[in-house]
């Protein structure tokens, strides 16, 4: 184990768009990586990377038709289906939804594996 903690961070993670005015502005994100390197704490963390989260990994905890409804308004916001939630004030449809939360989703899912395999004792995304 390093003894160092990890924070995950990609700067992909900031490719949402819920649009203007919703709480979920990626501009928190990206302020709070710069207070991160700020405070010097990147220099304390180390500063990794995952790929995204694969079809399996989603499964394990979204049905497939969601999966493919999310893909959907991913690839034409306009298609987004309001039975799934998507495309809604609180969850609005925008290009490359998917990609961006596999993404926060595999930086989540790379932190506990990483604390699992004894990597690292402690690790954080603050993107989700």
């Amino acid at each position: 184990m390093s003894g160092r903690a990890q924070l995950m961070w990609d700067e992909a993670v900031t490719g949402y768009d819920f649009g203007p005015g919703h709480p979920m502005d990626p501009v928190r994100l990206i302020l709070t990586r710069r207070l991160v390197s700020a405070l010097g704490l990147d220099r304390e963390v180390e500063v990794v990377g995952a790929k995204p989260a694969g079809e399996s990994t989603l499964r394990l905890v979204h049905r497939e038709d969601y999966i493919e409804a999310v893909k959907a308004a991913s690839a034409d916001p306009r298609a987004a289906d309001g039975a799934y939630g998507i495309g809604t004030l609180d969850d609005p449809a925008f290009t490359g939804m998917h990609e961006a939360s596999s993404l926060i989703a595999g930086l989540s899912v790379g932190a506990a594996e990483a604390v699992w395999r004894g990597e690292t004792q402690h690790a954080v995304n603050f993107a989700g």
